[in-house]
Parts: C-alpha cells; sequence; structure tokens
C-alpha cells in the first residue's frame, strides 16, 4: 500500500477483450479500455479520479473527501459490466481496512475489510459471477495468504495460500475462463501462476533484474496471457513480449 503524502498512478488499459461481457479498464460501458489516472493527497485529506474515454466523450471524474492509501476498480456492481474506482483507506493501525467504491450515480459504497499491513492487489473476478470480488494478500510468517470477499457467494470469505514474502503479486484471468489465476512474481524474472480451484501451479521465466513488469495479460486475442517487461536500454525504453504460445517480440 502507498502510504506518501502525494501519490500519482497512471493505469494504461490494453484494449483486449479477456471475458465475453467485459473489457478490463471500460469505464463508460463502450466495449473499449480506457485511460485513467488517480492522485492523493494527504494534505488536504483529498483523492481524485480521471479517467479519458476513447471514444473522445466527455472526461470522467470522481473524488473522496479522504486521502486514499491504495487504489482499486473494477466491476463491483451486479448486472453493470463498467469498471469502477475505489480507495482503500487505513483508519488506524488496528482498525479493518475502508473501502470506498464508487457507483452509477457517483455515490460510495463502503466496506470495511482486511487489517492494516495487507497487501491490496488488484482485483478480479474469483468465482466466474461478472463481478470482481475484493482480495487482500496478508503475509503470515514469510508465507502469503489471500482473503477474499466472494460476490457470489452470500458474503464468504476465501482462504487460500499462495507466494512468499517479497514476491510481487496480482491475478490475471490467464485462461480466458472468466475466473482470475494468481500471479506471483519471484526474483525479478520467474512469474507463477496458481489456480486456485484445481490447485495447480506453473511457473514461467521471462525477464531479467531491474526489468519493470506487467501483469501477465491476453495481448494478441487468442485467450492465452502474454508476459510483457519494460527494459530500458541507454536512451530507449524496450518493451520485451513472450506470447503464450510461445512466440517473442520486442517492440520500441
Amino acid at each position: 500500500m502507498r502510504l506518501d503524502k502525494f501519490v500519482a498512478i497512471f493505469f494504461i488499459m490494453l484494449t483486449f477483450m479477456t471475458t465475453a461481457n467485459a473489457v478490463p479498464g471500460d469505464y463508460d460501458g463502450d466495449g473499449t479500455s480506457d485511460l485513467s489516472v488517480a492522485l492523493t493527497d494527504k494534505a488536504t485529506s483529498y483523492t481524485a479520479w480521471l479517467t479519458r474515454p476513447t471514444n473522445g466523450s466527455t472526461p470522467l471524474f470522481w473524488t473522496w473527501g479522504l486521502a486514499g492509501d491504495a487504489f482499486i476498480s473494477g466491476r463491483f456492481h451486479k448486472n453493470d459490466s463498467r469498471y469502477y474506482p475505489g480507495i482503500v483507506y487505513v483508519r488506524s493501525a488496528t482498525l479493518p481496512l475502508e473501502w470506498y467504491i464508487k457507483n452509477a450515480v457517483g455515490g460510495d459504497v463502503f466496506v470495511k475489510f482486511g487489517l492494516p499491513g495487507d497487501i491490496i492487489p488488484n482485483q478480479g473476478d474469483w468465482d466466474g459471477d461478472s463481478m470482481d470480488d475484493l482480495a487482500v494478500v496478508r503475509n503470515i510468517g514469510g508465507q502469503l495468504k489471500w482473503y477474499v470477499a466472494l460476490s457470489g457467494s452470500g458474503g464468504a470469505i476465501l482462504e487460500y495460500p499462495f507466494g512468499l514474502n517479497g514476491d510481487k503479486v496480482g491475478v490475471s484471468d490467464v485462461d480466458g475462463d472468466g475466473r482470475v489465476e494468481l500471479i506471483a512474481l519471484r526474483s525479478g524474472y520467474v512469474w507463477f501462476i496458481g489456480d486456485p480451484y484445481d490447485k495447480t501451479v506453473v511457473s514461467q521465466q521471462w525477464g531479467l533484474q531491474g526489468d519493470i513488469h506487467l501483469l501477465p495479460t491476453d495481448i494478441d486475442g487468442d485467450r492465452k496471457a502474454d508476459y510483457v517487461i519494460s527494459r530500458g536500454t541507454g536512451p530507449t525504453q524496450l518493451a520485451y513480449i513472450k506470447y503464450g504460445n510461445g512466440a517473442r517480440r520486442i517492440l520500441i
């Protein structure tokens, strides 16, 4: 979680569809991903989220009267495949985390979930009901345990161990079945992909120490996750892609 006084996070979402009903980062419901920037200012207890739709329509703007400690986004509302932004706020060192998620009319949906010190990964659909489920990751004795509030199970909490302390973690629909797999990047170049339902774990090696890593994403539309890293080479920043079919490509 980011706890600095002022932080800006840029979200550049790919336009490829990962499920039959939703496009990642589609905030206006037009079927394409949109560009967003979010910032928080702790001095003024203020957080803002601005989205520029790719169709050129009026930008979308959301604000909170709190200085968010983490940003989230996802499909959080039933029968609405659009993405909505949210923040996670640390009230104190002992109280549960507070989640404020925007809805279709600009209001906040308030949820208490997780504890201070938890990792807030990107959010995704764990149970395949077309709604993203809230998830936190907790370090317990060097092992990472995931806690997931399943939207389609009457508030049931799924607990799942995956990863080690120090891993970079997130979720991605690697196989295109509408449910996310767990991602853990270790040592800067070994990716572990875990399926919480069939309990399998596979690994993929790609990248070097010092690379900037993106979550595995289906770039070419073949429903297989592609592994993308960004690497500085002199004055040039290059993107190295390892496609799900094994092919490789370098983009300048």
